[in-house]
């Protein structure tokens, strides 16, 4: 019985061992990695006419049409790369927002004097700052900016917090 079976995975062996191209095979053989992966994109490219592979290390920029979704550059503004990450499997590579626009659909209090921020676009923001009295109420128009070092700037009728995206 041990025999049969070693018999069948050799034959398996074989026959995939047959399937490789050589031009992959090549590829296999590159030590450095950036050289490896864009040898086997240009392989695959060729290969495979009109797949969607990565050039030089970088993100494919036409995914196939059954793609997982891509966030757009508002919904993916605020959100850390891991955030981003969990939400989608594929990061758009398309520009990035400086700020964004939208109304107040709720505010809640949470511990510490701090608020949480709902928008009408289905992000929650938590205000930052301990030491300000953010007045808004459903229906306000607020705009959120880019800081520094990663900050965020919520305003709304002339004053502004601190705030970080938690949705």
């Amino acid at each position: 019985m041990g025999c049969a079976v070693a018999a069948v995975w050799a034959m398996t062996c074989a026959a995939a061992d047959q399937t490789v191209p050589d031009s992959l095979r090549a590829c296999a053989a590159i030590k450095a990695d950036r050289e490896r992966y864009a040898c086997y994109d240009r392989e695959m490219a060729r290969l495979v006419p009109g797949a969607a592979v990565a050039t030089a290390g970088v993100a494919a920029v036409a995914p196939p049409a059954a793609a997982a979704p891509v966030l757009t550059p508002e919904q993916r503004f605020g959100l850390s790369p891991a955030q981003a990450d969990a939400k989608i499997s594929e990061v758009s590579a398309s520009g990035s927002l400086e700020s964004l626009e939208a109304k107040v659909s709720g505010i809640r209090d949470i511990s510490n004097g701090r608020v949480l921020i709902d928008l009408d676009n289905g992000q929650v923001w938590r205000q930052v700052d301990t030491d300000v009295t953010v007045r808004l109420k459903a229906g306000d128009a607020v705009s959120i900016k880019r800081g520094v070092l990663g900050s965020y700037w919520l305003s709304s009728n002339d004053r502004g917090w601190r705030v970080k995206r938690l949705k």
